[in-house]
Order: structure tokens, then sequence, then C-alpha cells
């Protein structure tokens, strides 16, 4: 029986990017939460529209790394080096 999904290094790369995708919308949302900001009140404090903020949240989202850097920022993200 052949693989639905052939096990190539191709594929690999897009299961860990569609991983890293889930895993960080998760800690996107934990830390909104975590500093007390609901999605509109993030979303006025960026001064973007809330719909901007619930796509950034969404795991089917395509994100850039500017986007996903300035919404972090928002949340007083700390980032080491």
């Amino acid at each position: 029986m052949s693989e639905i999904v052939p096990d190539t290094a191709e594929n690999s790369l897009v299961e860990k990017q569609e991983l890293f995708r889930i895993a960080l919308t998760q800690v996107m949302r934990d830390m909104r939460k975590q500093v007390g900001l609901t999605e509109l009140e993030l979303a006025q404090k960026l001064g973007v529209e809330l719909n901007w903020v619930i796509e950034l949240e969404s795991a089917n989202h395509d994100r850039t790394m500017k986007s996903v850097l300035a919404y972090l920022d928002a949340l007083g993200a700390c980032f080491q080096v």
C-alpha cells in the first residue's frame, strides 16, 4: 500500500511549518490573555481594525514577521538573542 502523503523533505518542511504556525498562534493568544487584553483592546492599542488581530490569531492566517513582531511588541514581549 502506498503512502497517502509521501515522506519527502518538502512534505516534512510543510509539516514543520504548519506545526510552527499552530504553536505560534497559541503563544500569541496566551500572551494577550496573560497581559489581560481582549482582541479589541489590543487592536485599539495597535491602531488597527479588530479583524486584523482576529486574523493574526488564526492558525489559518499566513503572517508576516513584521505583523507578528508588531503584535508581540504591543504586548510588551521581551526578546532575547
